[in-house]
């Protein structure tokens, strides 16, 4: 029969030995499922402490929270778990004597065109719509209403292509042409009739 001391050490060795067998770590579930998105991990997988998934939404989505999630100790994953929301672009900027074609309450989400007109008077410059873009950004610069002046049709019809041309007909040489007369006069101030405007396009 074992000694008192020998019944001692083995009561010991039971005691201790518990406390020295290393702990297996936990594992984590498959990490969670998210609305409009997806994360890295592949099916099947096995998910050790200190293992990771990142997360990643759909396009016309946006994600809110940490893109990461991590394997704890404890065997579940880090927290909070991310989120996708939908991405709407801010109301359309409006410009000076014109307007767009959407209420300004209207939700704008990725897609949607905004047209754009002038007022009576002006002309539009730049593009006449334009659309939200997947980031909730609109995809073009807002265009401008500039004014138009009206000018009569008889003056500089053509101002950037034509040139002018002037030609002085006086009271004496439209006499000769009907009578067939010639003047003889030198030197004599001839007063203009009129001018006669012509343009070329």
């Amino acid at each position: 029969t074992p000694t008192k001391l020998e019944r001692l050490f083995i009561l010991t060795v039971k005691l201790v030995m518990p406390q020295m067998t290393p702990k297996r770590p936990l594992a984590c579930p498959p990490p969670p499922d998210i609305a409009n998105g997806k994360h890295s991990s592949q099916p099947g997988k096995a998910f050790s402490t200190g293992a990771s998934v990142n997360y990643h939404c759909d396009p016309g989505y946006a994600l809110v929270g940490e893109a990461r999630l991590n394997c704890t100790a404890s065997g579940s994953w880090s927290l909070p778990i991310p989120r996708c929301e939908a991405v709407n672009c801010p109301p359309p900027p409006t410009i000076a004597n014109g307007k767009h074609s959407r209420q300004s309450s209207d939700k704008f989400i990725p897609g949607t065109t905004v047209q754009y007109t002038c007022r009576n008077g002006y002309s539009l410059v730049g593009n006449a719509s334009i659309n939200c873009t997947a980031l909730g950004t609109w995809s073009r610069p807002r265009p401008r209403c500039e004014g138009v002046f009206m000018l009569a049709s008889f003056i500089f019809p053509w101002a950037l292509s034509s040139f002018l041309a002037l030609s002085l007909i006086t009271a004496d040489q439209i006499s000769m042409k009907g009578t067939g007369r010639r003047s003889h006069g030198q030197g004599e101030l001839h007063r203009p009739l009129w001018i006669s405007l012509s343009f070329s396009q």
